[in-house]
């Protein structure tokens, strides 16, 4: 038996049971929140939350992976109170992002690694919240100095604590296979790395997108089919034949979904005063008209029955893989 950081407290991974591996509660920037009072409110944006993960309960899910990074505008106090409220398991992130920073230059990847291993040991934010995966991340800028002092820091914290890793990637330039190689060779156990975003680019002849994925995973890895729910990267019919695929081929076990649903992202073109009465689909850009937390198992699984795919196989992608990737 093992035990993972939930937001309320240590957990068996036994008790995960369905579970969605990448998710946000709340996407945005932290000096923006504190600079200006009514950036956003964050008791709507729990209420709305409530709302989404219900969907998430209503079909089964017990525990959400809540991927945010430090650098992405992690609340741990949001992630628990939803916790509480739903009476659903919800494991938070540490780490960070892909993007280039200032306060990234000119750091020792020992110090970071250190912050790091506090947010798991410790606790998140000042708070004795504990993460139990760390995310990072990398994207159209490529392996740059600093992404790769960041990276260093999450191996390091990885090889020390044996927390897994989750990876932002992008579906294109062989972005998903640089970061797994940078990881592997600093000692990163395969069976803890997720590779995320991926068979997720339309644009990649069919051929090519499978066969990034079955290298990820034939490296021993977790691939992550999980945006699912995203039209315009991928249609629907793509992604149904993507994971049988994947699965005809001997993968099951070594997959996973989820939605990279978010409840709230300051990302978006309009202010908060404009968004707060908006449906939460209808944010969701490019999704699918009744996009939630409930997609995986109201549209997307259904598909795969048709396909053959069977209920222990479904199965083994939503309970048992997650809960080897903490064990």
């Amino acid at each position: 038996m093992a035990i993972v950081n939930s937001v309320l407290g240590p957990i068996r991974t036994e008790d995960m049971g369905y579970t969605l591996m990448h998710e946000h509660l709340l996407v945005l920037d932290w000096t923006m929140r504190l600079s200006f009072d009514d950036w956003f409110n964050v008791d709507e944006v729990f209420q709305i939350n409530c709302n989404e993960v219900k969907a998430a309960t209503d079909v089964g899910v017990r525990t959400i992976v809540d991927g945010t990074a430090v650098n992405m505008g992690r609340d741990p106090e949001l992630m628990k109170r939803v916790s509480e409220a739903m009476g659903v398991h919800m494991i938070a992130s540490t780490g960070f992002y892909h993007q280039n920073e200032f306060w990234q230059m000119n750091k020792n990847p020992d110090n970071i690694a250190r912050l790091i291993v506090r947010d798991i040991e410790r606790g998140m934010n000042g708070t004795d919240i504990k993460a139990g995966i760390i995310k990072c991340g990398i994207d159209a800028d490529g392996l740059s100095p600093q992404i790769q002092m960041v990276l260093k820091a999450v191996a390091k914290a990885h090889v020390e604590t044996g927390a897994p890793i989750y990876c932002h990637t992008v579906p294109d330039e062989d972005k998903g296979l640089k970061i797994m190689e940078f990881l592997l060779d600093r000692g990163v156990d395969p069976k803890k790395l997720v590779i995320g975003h991926r068979a997720d680019n339309w644009k990649d002849p069919y051929a090519k997108e499978l066969s990034d994925c079955r290298t990820i995973m034939d490296r021993g890895c977790y691939l992550g089919l999980d945006r699912l729910g995203d039209p315009d990267l991928n249609p629907l019919p793509r992604r149904v034949k993507n994971a049988v695929e994947l699965i005809e081929k001997g993968y099951l076990n070594q997959m996973i979904f989820s939605h990279d649903f978010t409840g709230y992202c300051d990302w978006l073109s309009f202010d908060w005063k404009e968004m707060k009465d908006f449906p939460v689909e209808k944010q969701q850009l490019g999704m699918y008209q009744k996009f939630s937390m409930g997609f995986v198992s109201q549209v997307f699984v259904p598909e795969l029955l048709k396909k053959g795919i069977t209920m222990d196989q479904i199965q083994t992608i939503l309970v048992d893989n997650p809960r080897r990737i903490f064990e």
